[in-house]
């Protein structure tokens, strides 16, 4: 439901109960990394909060039993969906809690990438 509403296909569904849901949710299951993503993915386009989606990013990927991977993942989703600052946070945090991923060529290849968006003024949030 909750991707549907980012999309637009839900927009009668009240953003701001999803969010309640979410937060009880996460409460109850704080180690699903699924409820994190999607509130993440809710927070910053549609309720305009994009400091919660990064820190439900963060705490996505410090859940994640493959970090490595999984933060590659999330930083080209979140730039390809022009959301270049969640990108670059995602990124940092791999970073400092992994530092071996400081030269991690994929990830210095994304975080180009997010700069130079963000520097192009391309829309991101």
């Amino acid at each position: 439901m909750a991707t549907k509403r980012v999309n637009g296909d839900l927009p009668a569904v009240d953003a701001h109960q999803l969010q309640r849901a979410f937060e009880i949710v996460i409460k109850r299951q704080p180690q699903s990394i699924t409820w994190r993503t999607q509130y993440a993915d809710l927070a910053s386009p549609v309720l305009n909060d994009p400091s919660l989606a990064v820190q439900q990013w963060r705490q996505a990927l410090q859940l994640s039993p493959d970090m490595s991977a999984y933060s590659r993942f999330l930083a080209g989703y979140l730039i390809n969906t022009h959301r270049g600052q969640e990108a670059l946070a995602v990124i940092a945090e791999a970073q400092a809690l992994q530092p071996a991923l400081r030269n991690d060529t994929a990830l210095l290849a994304l975080k180009t990438k997010a700069t130079q968006a963000l520097n192009e003024g391309a829309p991101t949030h």
